[in-house]
């Protein structure tokens, strides 16, 4: 038992890491895919992984890319080995077979790193949960949090380089102009606040404050409902002030056709199910999708509902 605790090592892939070195060295137009990837902790040996912050920073100050401009900055930086990394370069360049499957590399060497952060993430639990340190709950939270971050491709470090920023910037500026969309988000249907906020964003949090009976959630479902109408989108609303048949009573104004996109659900219920299986749930779900029509709808009075343009 203890010759194969010996035995077992990180989980690894040496030639896969030799193999992205290398074609970022044959061709340099696979380097901002490789940006793109991988990170320098990424790499398991520690002669690759410097060889790769030296092309990952000549990148970042858009420097020429080959292998003797890389040998030079490595002397600057003072990881060059007189002995060793000459003659490293050459090897890389020798073993790897093509530049073209260098994503399929960089995968390889990506879950590898993944798993190697899975395997210590899994030891600091159990030296938590042994050492006994706070609450079966507290250590559940941290455990938690632990695994969500590596799912997320997050080491939970609070600091990000600035070239990483960037590429992620450049890479969102290029989709939002590729759209033509005046906003980068998604609409909330009224043009003055889509202006003010730039729409609705991935990780934003919008809180919308008003003294009570001004109309805080009413504004809320106009934009559920635009989202839903425009985009096709799921939108889940979750309420703590409005029962699941008022719901659905303020909705029916807005739309005629019902569809199941919309879920809602009142706060405090025991139970949340992906979706109702029966009309005879409907008193716990309530499912409505508005019409396709981009005709402005109207409520029994005649007067326009105003969240819907």
């Amino acid at each position: 038992m203890d010759e194969e605790l010996l035995q077992r090592q990180a989980p690894q892939a040496l030639e896969a890491e030799q193999s992205v070195l290398g074609s970022m060295l044959i061709d340099e137009r696979c380097v901002p895919d490789v940006v793109g990837m991988l990170q320098p902790d990424d790499f398991y040996l520690r002669q690759n992984r410097e060889i790769y912050e030296t092309i990952y920073t000549m990148f970042n100050f858009s420097e020429k890319i080959d292998p003797v401009t890389v040998l030079n900055k490595m002397k600057e930086r003072g990881v060059y080995d007189e002995q060793r990394s000459y003659d490293y370069i050459a090897q890389l360049l020798k073993i790897t077979p093509t530049a073209a499957n260098v994503k399929q590399y960089c995968t390889i060497v990506h879950d590898k790193s993944l798993l190697r952060a899975l395997a210590t993430a899994s030891s600091e639990i159990t030296e938590m949960v042994y050492d006994g340190v706070g609450t079966a709950q507290e250590m559940l939270e941290v455990s938690e949090k632990k695994i969500y971050s590596l799912r997320r491709g997050n080491t939970g470090d609070s600091l990000q380089h600035i070239g990483k920023v960037m590429i992620n910037v450049y890479d969102r500026l290029e989709e939002l102009a590729a759209s033509g969309s005046e906003i980068p988000g998604l609409s909330t249907g009224l043009h003055d606040l889509d202006r003010k906020i730039n729409g609705l964003n991935k990780t934003d949090l919008i809180l919308i404050a008003a003294r009570p009976g001004m109309g805080k959630t009413a504004i809320a479902l106009n934009i559920c409902l635009n989202v839903a109408k425009t985009y096709e989108k799921t939108v889940a609303f979750f309420s703590n002030s409005w029962s699941c048949v008022f719901f659905p009573r303020k909705a029916l104004l807005k739309t005629r056709s019902l569809r199941p996109v919309i879920w809602m659900r009142k706060t405090g219920e025991s139970s949340l199910s992906p979706r109702p299986r029966s009309a005879r749930r409907i008193s716990a779900w309530t499912t409505i999708r508005p019409s396709r029509s981009r005709r402005s709808t109207r409520n029994a009075a005649g007067s326009t509902i105003w969240g819907w343009c």
